[in-house]
């Protein structure tokens, strides 16, 4: 996984981001971007190369997974689930980068949402389920909880756990709020 961070922070060449100044990288960045680029990592150590794999994310905002992906991987197909008004946006993000969402119906290679799925009702979370979850063969969700969150309304701890059989449960590093932990499931690597 030979990458430069410059061929990554590219994503911050399109909308103006407000830019951190990082010591350790000794560079100014988003921190959207680095947090973009940590799941990236993530998804190389747990699944390794994602060339070639239908992907779907839920709750994929302006684009900005995507493209960190789309920068490592020579992707198939990319599919962005989010609000009606956000997926323009997102499309008018990735063109400056000449890229076009190329989403599919599934079956999927990588499902992956970053604390969007543990947000929305469980309504929402049981047809994302069905639709998208069982039809990907690995996953990666983080996941975040938090006291003003409806529980009556949304999935729980256990029912996370139990969505895919062999789910795995991994720590949230760095942490973003007590109690966030990260969910993968792979049912190719047996």
């Amino acid at each position: 996984f030979p990458v430069t961070i410059q061929k990554l922070i590219v994503n911050d060449l399109a909308g103006n981001p407000k830019l951190s100044y990082f010591e350790e990288l000794n560079l100014h960045i988003a921190p959207t971007t680095i947090r973009y680029i940590k799941v990236l990592a993530d998804l190389v150590k747990h699944f390794g190369s994602l060339d070639g794999f239908n992907i779907v994310e839920v709750g994929g905002g302006y684009g900005g997974q995507a493209n960190v992906i789309h920068n490592m991987f020579d992707i198939k197909s990319y599919t962005l689930v989010d609000h009606p008004d956000v997926v323009p946006l997102a499309q008018k993000y990735l063109n400056e980068f000449g890229l076009r969402l190329r989403g599919n119906k599934g079956p999927y290679d990588l499902f992956i949402s970053n604390y969007a799925f543990t947000e929305i009702a469980r309504g929402y979370q049981d047809a994302y389920t069905e639709r998208f979850i069982k039809n990907s063969a690995r996953g990666y969700i983080t996941c975040n909880f938090y006291e003003w969150f409806d529980s009556e309304n949304m999935l729980t701890f256990s029912e996370l756990i139990n969505l895919m059989p062999e789910t795995s449960v991994h720590e949230e590093i760095p942490l973003t709020a007590k109690d966030n932990f990260i969910l993968t499931w792979n049912h190719t690597a047996r």
